[in-house]
């Protein structure tokens, strides 16, 4: 298996930590057009392709729509720290992280 970019390692550390404040607010409304659970499960689906590899490129579209500035992470968490991070990594031509 190839070594994560360092940018690749650094979103993977961030989605980790992204699932564990999800999993620690206890929410399950969401403002969002995610659930709790489909944002759990998008996360988790996120890290385990940085595991095989690069991201697809719908989870690249995925994740850069649900941290967004306003969008479901800031419904859902909130946490700015992570949001902005994650936002900034996705921010670079989905060529660039992807398949």
């Amino acid at each position: 298996m190839t070594p994560l970019s360092p940018e690749s390692a650094e979103l993977k550390a961030r989605l980790r930590e992204a699932a564990e404040l999800l999993a620690r607010s206890g929410r399950d409304d969401a403002w969002s057009h995610r659930t709790v659970t489909e944002f759990s499960e998008l996360l988790q689906n996120a890290i385990r392709a940085l595991d095989a590899g690069p991201l697809p490129p719908n989870l690249w579209s995925e994740l850069r729509l649900a941290f967004a500035p306003t969008s479901d992470w800031d419904d859902l968490v909130g946490d700015v720290e992570i949001g902005n991070a994650v936002s900034g990594l996705l921010e670079r031509p989905e060529e660039d992280c992807c398949e």
